[in-house]
């Protein structure tokens, strides 16, 4: 059984098979991630007359069958049920050319969705970013931001503004009818959404998702455009992102250009950083 039912129901569903004198139910509590989701791996350790229900409210696991499946079950969720850890991601823009003079060797290769990634030496520390901190008001590192986020669950950093956006409500009361104005602010500029899981060896997985929305002031609607790509990276260490043709006007050279929140003819690279923290 591979959905979420209630507790009785689960119960119900492990023990309307036939059970063997040497068999055993047992109920596995999960602490960290959804039960749900550890059936289809449990379930290879099972016996044939083996069964497994995810109890849904208690998040736990329901197993009817011999001792050692259960023993080997127990063992594969002790394994997967581990508390996520907390990553930190850094964003910092800069133009090309300034991270190209600071460090010439990035050997840039293409990571899909427009984008075209660079593997940052491995001298770039302390002394590397403390040129970059000095590049800052020299050549412009334009934007830095961070973000504390939970293994697996997304995070949004925003580089823009934000407009405010009237609107006009016709209301009907008990005898008339009345307008009402609404302001709300909606924002324009680069955004991107950000989730990081880990990818063993040492290593960290890490899904971008870009956005740019402009506001069209006339029509006060929001055009979004949006690529996608995913990048293995140290944990800790960092890279760094530039569009991966020469066009300017594909969406990378746009997203990057739109964190500087003002028109530039200059090309701006993003470097991302990731590290665990304990």
């Amino acid at each position: 059984m591979t959905r979420a039912v209630p507790l009785a129901a689960a119960l119900w569903a492990v023990l309307a098979v036939p059970v063997f004198a040497q068999d055993a139910v047992k109920v596995i509590e999960v602490r960290y991630v959804n039960a749900e989701e550890l059936v289809p791996a449990v379930t290879v350790a099972l016996s044939p007359r083996g069964k497994v229900a995810a109890a849904k409210g208690a998040n736990a696991l329901i197993v009817n069958d011999s001792p050692e499946s259960i023993r080997r079950v127990e063992e594969i969720v002790a394994q997967l049920d581990r508390r996520p850890a907390n990553v930190r991601v850094t964003v910092e823009f800069i133009e090309r050319a300034a991270l190209d003079r600071l460090a010439a060797n990035l050997g840039w290769r293409i990571a899909g969705g427009g984008w075209s990634m660079g593997t940052l030496p491995p001298g770039f520390d302390n002394q590397l970013r403390g040129e970059l901190s000095a590049a800052a008001s020299s050549r412009g590192v334009r934007s830095r931001q961070s973000l504390l986020l939970m293994e697996g669950k997304p995070g949004r950093i925003f580089v823009g503004d934000e407009i405010p956006v009237t609107g006009v409500v016709v209301q009907y009361g008990y005898a008339r009818g009345f307008i009402a104005q609404n302001t709300e602010f909606k924002r324009a500029g680069t955004s991107f959404s950000v989730t990081v899981r880990r990818a063993g060896d040492g290593r960290l997985a890490v899904d971008l998702a870009p956005e740019i929305s402009s506001h069209d002031r006339g029509a006060q609607t929001f055009t979004v455009a949006a690529a996608s790509t995913s990048l293995i990276v140290d944990d800790p260490g960092s890279v760094a992102l530039a569009g991966d043709d020469g066009s300017e006007e594909s969406f990378t050279v746009n997203f990057l250009r739109g964190a500087e929140k003002t028109a530039s003819s200059s090309r701006l690279a993003m470097i991302l950083s990731v590290r665990t923290e304990r």
